[in-house]
């Protein structure tokens, strides 16, 4: 008898033993609190919770598609003038006119007009036949009496540009014919097509285009301190701001600034008022 109760005691002890270290267990792996029934919920939720395997963080590949290139407004014929451009309209107008061309000179779209650029006087001399007698209008062959046109053909015949001075000689002529250029140098008949127009000689440009192109003025002033008398593009200076072109609100603070190049900007407005006027007149 002795002998059973002695070994259900050790049972006993062995299970208050067993139980006393899970619960030291469980408690060591959870916060301290006083709440009996705070600490019965996190006991189970420590005994029911299983680890979970955090996902391998992705790291961005480079894309080697380019962005889409630019696109127009709807609406606008070039890329750089928006239809919300106050000049849009007469841009548009002076390139299907034929007389300013795009920037990519192959046409492709989407067009560029390059607005705040200049051209260069060859190219002037296209636009101011072609803005007096329509851009169907092709003038004769070139016989070759500007000298620095001439002179870039002979030395450079097999030159893609040699193409292109020839059509600068082909317009120029015309002009000279109509008395509507005069020689850049005075010691030999030249075109200086390779400079950008001026805004001064732009004046000249588009004034003949709207008199005879004989025409000549004959008053000088004395409107801006960038224009002085004496000098050769005075009187078409003055002319030009009482003509049609003149707008007093696209002058700048800094006066005419007659050596400037002229935009094509500028130009295009120029010119589509010039045909305006001349559409008008009797």
């Amino acid at each position: 008898m002795k002998r059973l109760i002695a070994f259900f005691t050790l049972v006993l002890i062995a299970v208050f033993l067993g139980a006393c270290t899970r619960t030291a267990s469980t408690s060591d792996s959870l916060p301290a609190t006083s709440n009996p029934s705070m600490r019965a919920t996190l006991t189970a939720m420590s005994e029911t919770s299983t680890p979970t395997t955090r996902p391998a963080t992705q790291i961005p590949v480079a894309s080697s598609t380019p962005p889409p290139a630019e696109t127009p407004t709807p609406g606008a014929l070039f890329i750089d003038v928006p239809m919300s451009d106050p000049d849009r309209e007469a841009i548009e107008r002076a390139y299907t006119r034929g007389i300013l061309p795009a920037c990519n000179k192959n046409q492709t779209d989407p067009l560029t007009f390059c607005p705040e650029e200049g051209i260069l006087r060859g190219e002037a001399f296209i636009a101011e036949v072609r803005a007096m007698k329509g851009s169907d209008y092709v003038p004769p062959e070139p016989l070759g009496f500007f000298w620095d046109l001439y002179r870039e053909q002979i030395e450079n015949p097999e030159e893609p540009e040699a193409k292109v001075f020839y059509e600068y000689a082909r317009y120029a002529e015309e002009l000279w014919r109509l008395r509507a250029l005069n020689s850049c140098r005075a010691e030999v008949l030249a075109t200086c097509h390779y400079r950008n127009l001026s805004r001064a000689e732009a004046t000249e440009f588009l004034l003949r285009l709207i008199h005879d192109s004989g025409y000549e003025p004959t008053k000088s002033c004395s409107l801006f301190r960038d224009v002085p008398n004496g000098v050769w593009y005075n009187k078409w200076v003055c002319e030009f701001v009482v003509s049609p072109f003149f707008d007093i609100n696209r002058m700048g603070l800094e006066g005419f600034r007659p050596n400037d190049p002229a935009t094509k900007r500028d130009l295009a407005v120029w010119f589509d008022t010039a045909l305006e006027y001349r559409s008008k007149s009797p």
